[in-house]
């Protein structure tokens, strides 16, 4: 019997080259039923190949799931299977955090840096991703020291879920990389964002000084800083930056109206500078 079974391999291997599945299966059935591991293990590695891309990838997530309830499952494994899924989906959750868990177990976070590069790149990100992108932009910044990668994270975090926090962390990147366009992205995302109504104030500031002296947008920045003053309508920096753009645009009369609205509020720290601006204006 056993003769046979070695006789019916060997017909069968002959017609391996042609990939019929049915081939493949009587394969793998005869290389279990005699022990033969390692052939049976590549048989059944062909038989995966030939599946379409959808059912490899539903069929490498339960091999995951199922290697995690396995205590003595080797890491490298854990991280081959993880890798694999990430092949067909960059941005797979369950595949990303297996990956970070045995990074921070190795103490080594190289491995991450294209898995983070191609999650952001080719995967699609959606509110429940969160945690990993943040956890992956904390990793390069504090392990990898990658401030471009820092930028790609924290965009991506912003525009899953803007906050004032995460807008000036990107803010002060992007401001030492010079990158005025996208920090101007960024601060509107924050602005377009309901629940940040809080901030507002210091976004759009902030906003107007990107605009005026960084992205030469006059009009812009203004309409951001009357923003400001129709809900705080004595905020001394809105004001402060009115001017500045008033004087470098010339414009004489909206600076007269500004200057003497400050002096009316009452703004004692300036109010020399202010007398002596507005006496020059008015003396032409």
């Amino acid at each position: 019997d056993a003769g046979q079974v070695r006789y019916a391999i060997s017909c069968l291997e002959w017609l391996v080259e042609e990939a019929d599945p049915l081939v493949l299966e009587q394969l793998l059935s005869l290389y279990e039923r005699v022990g033969d591991l390692t052939a049976a293990k590549a048989i059944r590695e062909e038989i995966f190949k030939k599946q379409p891309p959808e059912r490899q990838l539903a069929e490498l997530e339960q091999r995951l799931v199922n290697m995690g309830r396995t205590a003595d499952r080797p890491k490298a494994e854990l991280a081959q299977c993880a890798t694999q899924i990430l092949a067909f989906s960059p941005s797979h959750q369950h595949a990303i955090e297996t990956l970070i868990a045995q990074c921070k177990q190795e103490s080594n976070y190289e491995p991450l840096r294209s898995v983070f590069r191609e999650a952001l790149t080719r995967g699609s990100t959606t509110l429940t991703d969160l945690p990993w992108v943040r956890t992956l932009t904390e990793i390069h910044e504090t392990e990898l020291e990658d401030p471009k990668a820092v930028i790609a994270g924290l965009q991506r975090i912003l525009s899953l879920r803007p906050s004032l926090e995460d807008a000036q962390r990107l803010s002060t990147l992007l401001e030492e990389h010079e990158r005025w366009e996208e920090l101007k992205q960024a601060l509107e995302i924050v602005l377009s964002e309901q629940g940040v109504q809080e901030c507002a104030t210091l976004t759009r500031l902030q906003l107007a000084s990107l605009l005026t002296t960084r992205l030469d947008l006059a009009e812009q920045a203004e309409a951001q800083l009357k923003q400001v003053l129709a809900v705080d309508m004595n905020n001394a920096e809105a004001m402060e930056q009115l001017c500045q753009i008033y004087r470098k645009h010339h414009r004489v009369i909206e600076l007269r109206k500004q200057l003497e609205r400050r002096l009316a509020i009452g703004e004692s720290e300036h109010r020399p500078a202010l007398l002596h601006e507005l006496a020059r204006l008015l003396a032409h």
